[in-house]
């Protein structure tokens, strides 16, 4: 049955095309504990775009799990960056992904100097200009669930992307807390099982300005401290 034709939808739901597929992941985790916090931090969203670094990134059920943190309003203006080798060459994939969010390609293979300023100078912070927010993995991939969250490798595009912007965006880091295992990069299939009993974190930083607009490297490990700073709530997961 079509979005359109369910009775029991409401009138906002109707209009969203990302509406299915996005439940659909929600359904996976519908057994599970679910805990958003410092969303006090995305009233900045009123006044301005965002960008949106979430990790870790361990399976397909984390951009579901960041979205479903974010109010229905905020989502309407999010893109998420996706993988240009991995959700646009295979039309299924690109499919699920667009009834998901709203996606804008991000190469990740041979990347040249000219290409990778068309990206981060141009392409991305247009998007910024625009109004939208960006939500991405700085990891780049999925990564490996037991990896301790300090030894995870950031690519440096986030970097970029705030030197590119001249600091003027507000970064909001995103740490997930207890999805690592429920769809690893090995598994075709959700681990239905464990995401019945599971407790999810979302975690939601306070706004952070680089200072430094020269050294990407250095801005994606600041972020990245940030991060490491987040930390779930007392009754809830450890990492």
């Amino acid at each position: 049955m079509s979005v359109e034709n369910e009775p029991h939808l409401n009138t906002q739901a109707k209009s969203e095309k990302y509406y299915w597929s996005r439940r659909l992941a929600w359904k996976i985790i519908r057994s599970a504990e679910f805990h958003p916090r410092g969303q006090e931090n995305l009233e900045i969203l009123k006044q301005t775009p965002v960008i949106f670094p979430f990790a870790p990134h361990c399976g397909h059920l984390d951009t579901a799990i960041v979205l479903k943190a974010f109010s229905e309003q905020q989502r309407s203006k999010l893109t998420f960056l996706a993988a240009g080798d991995y959700w646009f060459k295979n039309p299924i994939k690109h499919f699920i992904a667009r009834r998901m969010v709203k996606i804008h390609k991000l190469p990740r293979k041979d990347y040249t100097p000219g290409l990778f300023r068309q990206i981060f100078n141009v392409e991305i912070p247009e998007l910024l200009k625009k109004g939208e927010s960006v939500l991405f993995s700085p990891e780049g991939t999925r990564s490996k669930p037991d990896t301790p969250f300090a030894e995870r490798k950031f690519l440096t595009g986030l970097g970029a992307l705030v030197i590119s912007t001249e600091g003027q965006y507000p970064i909001i880091p995103i740490r997930i807390f207890g999805a690592e295992y429920l769809f690893p990069k090995e598994n075709w299939l959700p681990n239905f099982k464990l995401a019945k009993k599971a407790h999810i974190e979302v975690v939601f930083g306070e706004p952070v300005y680089s200072k430094n607009l020269t050294d990407r490297e250095a801005i994606t490990e600041e972020v990245k401290n940030h991060m490491v700073n987040l930390q779930p709530s007392a009754a809830g997961v450890n990492q």
